[in-house]
């Protein structure tokens, strides 16, 4: 009795109105697909390892790393190549020695909603000037202005005096 109501359950499942099931993940693949499609476009780019903001820095092996971007046709024609570049940042301070750093796809910069698929080289040596040149900019501080109850500007117009001395003759 068991197995009878089991296997009425499958046959609803799977069985019934198969079909339209097929028909279904038909159109399901097809989407999927044509998405993949329209997503999968690849360019490789040469792109200049540059500095991080705060950082100078003084050489570079590689100069440029080649970049492999996927996304769609239309999206990798409109990329301004000029812009893009990785940026590199120090992980030590007071140092001049050269740096072996990991590059990353947030290392990139200017690239808008495309997927990063590959750098090649992954790693650069780079040396850096210590201390950073550029330091962050510092915010002045402004005193608030001291409040009184006498107007800070008196009147010394001819009307003014003519006014008041309407008013003290009456």
């Amino acid at each position: 009795m068991q197995a009878i109501n089991v296997r009425n359950i499958l046959w609803l499942i799977f069985l019934r109105d198969w079909p339209w099931k097929l028909l279904s993940l038909a159109i399901a693949l097809m989407i999927y697909f044509s998405v993949r499609a329209e997503i999968s476009n690849l360019k490789t780019l040469a792109v200049p390892v540059m500095a991080d903001v705060g950082y100078v820095m003084t050489s570079s092996k590689p100069q440029t790393v080649h970049v492999t971007l996927r996304g769609s046709e239309t999206e990798l024609s409109q990329l301004y190549t000029p812009s893009i570049f990785v940026a590199v940042a120090s992980s030590s301070k007071g140092t001049n020695e050269i740096e072996t750093i990991h590059l990353k796809a947030s290392s990139l910069r200017q690239i808008g909603r495309l997927r990063v698929v590959r750098i090649d080289p992954a790693f650069v040596n780079v040396r850096f000037e210590h201390p950073p040149l550029m330091e962050p900019p510092v915010t002045p501080t402004i005193p608030p202005p001291v409040l009184t109850n006498q107007p800070s500007v008196e009147p010394k117009s001819d009307l003014t005096k003519m006014a008041a001395d309407e008013q003290t003759s009456k």
